[in-house]
């Protein structure tokens, strides 16, 4: 039997019928419109989503961009530190240098006034520490060396060769830094003749003390002393501690130096004849002999440099007393003969001590 829908009673069928198509009609337009909603939606929230990104990524590029700076002005702050310790370093130990090298300072001048007041008379025992060599060079034994005048001038060889014996170990000095130089055992030794001849000064004199290498020059704060001054004479010691012994050896200006002080006696402590002079102007009777002149080339000849030593004596001297302390070096043979000469026809000596000596 065909189905027939049951309905309660008093229903109106004809109005179901037409609320049923009506909603039906409704929601056949909600279906087709949804899409269209959708569509318009997303493209809205998508720029939206990318304008967030956009000003993430602005943010982040400047916090990166802040960061970097940061860290730029970190690694100057770690280069200055690092600059700063390396500074603080350099100025502590030159500070300990300083503080050491006014101890013996200290040291040396206290030394010196020991050595002034407590000063011996003048040796009359023969000593055999001291040698006088000759012309012909033999070498005898002598009473000691005594310091004698009234204005009295010791000129001390400054030059290189006053570091070492050795000529290799010249050369190394040479390239060291002055401190280095200034402890070359031959200028050692060359600090404690100064010594040695101040502490015999005669009380009643005056004393200058001068250095020469390529020029000489005076030491202390005045040109003369006098003897009964002892801590000016602890100064003099003091000042030759700073002396750095490099370049050559120019005899004559020394002499020039000393003779126009007008001293009446001079104790010269040098190792050799002179390496520098004014070869080009040296009178024709010093050039005798020497094939070639002097002053030509790079080198100097042993024939030159007694030609510079006999001009510079020749140039300064007037009958003054001259002594000398030859120190001892390899391969100047002549120094010794050429000092020789020139101390005893002076009335003076020439002294090679030995190696204890001062």
């Amino acid at each position: 039997m065909p189905f027939r829908r049951r309905e309660p009673p008093g229903t109106n069928l004809a109005l179901l019928d037409v609320m049923s198509c009506g909603l039906g009609a409704v929601i056949l337009v909600l279906m087709l419109a949804k899409p269209h909603l959708a569509t318009t939606e997303i493209p809205a929230q998508a720029e939206v989503l990318e304008a967030e990104l956009v000003g993430l990524n602005a943010r982040r590029e400047a916090l990166n961009a802040e960061l970097a700076r940061a860290e730029s002005e970190a690694e100057r702050e770690r280069v200055r530190v690092l600059a700063l310790r390396r500074r603080s370093g350099v100025l502590e130990a030159r500070r300990r240098d300083q503080s050491l090298e006014t101890a013996q300072r200290r040291s040396s001048l206290s030394a010196v006034e020991s050595l002034l007041e407590n000063r011996p008379d003048p040796p009359t025992a023969p000593t055999p520490d001291t040698v006088e060599l000759e012309a012909n060079n033999e070498a005898e034994y002598l009473i000691g060396l005594k310091v004698e005048g009234r204005r009295i001038a010791i000129l001390i060889d400054a030059s290189a060769s006053m570091t070492e014996e050795r000529l290799i170990e010249v050369i190394r000095r040479k390239t060291g830094t002055p401190d280095e130089r200034r402890a070359g055992p031959k200028w050692q030794r060359a600090r404690r003749v100064l010594r040695w001849l101040l502490a015999r000064l005669p009380p009643d004199s005056q004393v200058a003390v001068l250095t020469y290498a390529e020029k000489a020059e005076f030491l202390g704060e005045q040109r003369w002393t006098d003897a009964s001054d002892s801590a000016a004479l602890g100064a003099l010691a003091v000042a030759l501690d700073e002396v750095d012994p490099r370049g050559p050896t120019n005899f004559r200006a020394g002499l020039d130096a000393v003779w126009a002080e007008r001293p009446d006696s001079l104790y010269v402590v040098t190792d050799g004849l002179p390496t520098q002079g004014r070869e080009r102007s040296l009178p024709r009777r010093f050039l005798s002999g020497i094939k070639g002149g002097c002053g030509n080339s790079n080198t100097i000849s042993g024939e030159c440099r007694r030609a510079l030593m006999n001009e510079a004596i020749d140039r300064n001297w007037n009958g003054r007393v001259a002594n000398a302390i030859l120190l001892p070096l390899e391969g100047d043979p002549e120094a010794p003969a050429v000092y020789a000469n020139w101390t005893r026809g002076t009335g003076g000596r020439l002294l090679a001590p030995s190696p204890d000596w001062p």
